[in-house]
């Protein structure tokens, strides 16, 4: 019996065993099966170029690296992050869809503030003409309105009273000397006296004892400089008059609106001692020197004031239409921008998921807390606009790139094109070259033409040799930058985006093979605001594309990309 139990127990130990081996086969099959199925559905991606997405490991198309595992939660590249619902309700987290302006039918408006100001061509200061003691003074308060040859003061002048004599004098000799009668004539003319005053002298042979200053137009007055009993020398200023007819708005312009303004430009002006006035002004002055602490510049318009309502001193609001372009603007909100010192960038929402990507833009002129975008961005992206921040230090947690590891420096990476694929870009870097010299002369029109020949070339050149999905969207993104310049009418916005486009041509050079031209990588420190930029030429000759003759020569040969012979 007992043999018979410890039979029935080795049996079911050795069943057990059996059971066990079978259920971790059948486990570790499935689990082969399904590591398997993840490693195929798995998204690699490369660090330097995120938006090459491939499902199985591999070199990046574009610069040859090797690719890396994207986080498997979403296949998102090395600058996607993804927060949890409670990390975005904490953060508050607010997005805002991408939307642009059509230059032609909505214009952009700045809003400034400053002050209304006397026009200094209307002011006039009356000063002393001869050394004298002021006998009386006949007006005593600023702001007293006074009309033209208005009494002002009287002055005590012991010369005055000698030059009389001497005009009494010469009159009985006219006849005989009467180049020194007109000589002494002119001497009291010379010290505002006029012919009137001169003839009633000399015909009643009576001295002046006291000599008047009158008001020499009609104002204000708005400086008191002497009173009863000063003693003045010739030139001293007595009293400033002012001609408030018309009057200076004076508003301070920050770096960025600079390219909004132009001499002789209409801007509406509001004060907030009028609310309901509106004033039309004419911008007659645009300060050629910044202001390196507050880092604005003034923007001066001249006001009619015909009516007298505009006071010196009062507050003054300006809306100021801004630049008008035969394109759509992008738009962003101000808040959505991070800036890293010398870039700036934004973190977009690629998808309902709560996944963000880091870009980087290309930003114009701020107007009422919008920025203006020329690259970087397309109509329609959902972009954070608050809780930039918190998403930018989770990245920073996470080891991933975020506005603090972002490098400064322009890196060209060298993008290896396929056997024969290089021929069809040969007119491609043609047109590049043409735009460069096009930028050189500062001539916009023909950037916008070789803008466009190159976007054609290019395109050409893709559709030809039939690339994947993944190498398109490369030449996409070089495809979208040439239409920015295609479309610009300010030259130096075409400028902004040619350094964009130089950093990638750069990448296709490094690139080509069957070419017996060399190319010559060079760089300006001052350009980019002096962040630097790099364009390539066929030349070692240094022409500046960014000045143009302003600063023709400034510049360096940085590289040389040599044709592999093969």
């Amino acid at each position: 019996m007992k043999n018979k139990n410890l039979l029935i127990a080795i049996a079911s130990v050795i069943i057990g065993l059996g059971i066990g081996y079978l259920l971790a086969e059948t486990s570790s099959g499935e689990s082969s099966a399904d590591h398997l199925h993840d490693s195929h559905e798995a998204s690699w991606t490369c660090s330097m170029h995120p938006q090459i997405m491939a499902t199985e490991a591999g070199s990046c198309p574009i610069c040859g690296m090797d690719l890396i595992k994207a986080d498997g939660d979403g296949a998102m590249s090395n600058t996607q992050i993804k927060l949890s619902e409670n990390a975005m309700q904490l953060a508050d987290i607010q997005t805002y869809v991408v939307s642009s302006t059509d230059a032609e039918n909505e214009k952009g408006v700045i809003e400034l503030s400053g002050s209304i100001e006397i026009n200094s061509k209307n002011k006039l200061t009356q000063a002393a003409h001869i050394d004298a003691r002021i006998e009386q003074i006949y007006i005593n308060t600023l702001g007293e309105r006074v009309v033209k040859n208005q009494k002002l003061a009287s002055l005590y002048a012991p010369e005055l009273i000698a030059a009389q004599q001497e005009l009494l004098t010469a009159s009985s000799l006219k006849e005989l000397q009467p180049e020194l009668y007109n000589a002494v004539r002119t001497k009291l003319k010379n010290w505002k006296l006029s012919d009137v005053q001169i003839d009633a002298i000399e015909s009643s042979q009576t001295l002046i004892e006291t000599f008047t200053v009158y008001a020499d137009v009609s104002g204000i007055v708005t400086k008191i400089n002497a009173k009863t009993g000063d003693y003045v020398k010739k030139g001293q200023s007595l009293f400033e008059v002012s001609d408030l007819s018309t009057v200076w708005a004076v508003f301070d312009a920050y770096e960025n609106q600079v390219g909004a303004f132009e001499l002789g430009q209409n801007i509406e002006v509001k004060t907030q001692a009028f609310p309901r006035e509106t004033f039309m002004a004419k911008v007659s002055f645009i300060d050629p020197i910044f202001d390196q602490q507050s880092r604005t510049l003034e923007v001066r318009a001249e006001i009619r004031n015909t009516n007298g309502m505009l006071k010196p001193g009062m507050f003054a609001m300006a809306a100021i239409e801004g630049m008008t372009e035969d394109t759509e603007t992008l738009k962003i909100p101000e808040s959505a921008v991070l800036w890293t010192g010398k870039r700036s960038i934004v973190y977009v929402k690629p998808s309902e998921e709560a996944v963000f990507e880091l870009r980087e833009i290309i930003i114009g002129t701020l107007n009422n807390g919008q920025y203006e975008v020329y690259g970087g961005l397309r109509l329609g992206e959902e972009i954070v606009i608050n809780g930039s921040f918190t998403v930018d230090a989770a990245a920073q947690l996470q080891a991933k790139p975020s506005m603090m590891s972002l490098k400064e420096e322009n890196i060209s990476q060298r993008i290896d094109l396929s056997d024969g694929f290089d021929a069809y870009f040969h007119p491609f870097f043609d047109a590049y070259f043409d735009l460069k010299d096009a930028l050189v002369a500062s001539n916009r029109d023909l950037a916008q033409g070789a803008a466009d020949r190159a976007q054609n070339s290019m395109q050409k050149a893709v559709r030809k040799q039939g690339l994947d999905q993944q190498n398109k969207a490369y030449f996409e993104g070089l495809s979208e930058q040439l239409a920015q310049i295609k479309s610009q009418t300010d030259l130096e916005k075409q400028r902004d985006v040619f350094r964009l486009v130089s950093e990638e041509v750069i990448s296709l050079a490094k690139g080509i093979k069957d070419t017996d031209a060399n190319y010559y990588v060079q760089y300006c420190p001052m350009a980019n605001n002096n962040k630097g930029a790099n364009w390539l030429s066929t030349e070692r000759l240094i022409a500046n594309p960014y000045y143009g003759d302003m600063m023709l020569r400034c510049g360096k040969v940085t590289d040389s990309i040599v044709a592999d012979k093969p």
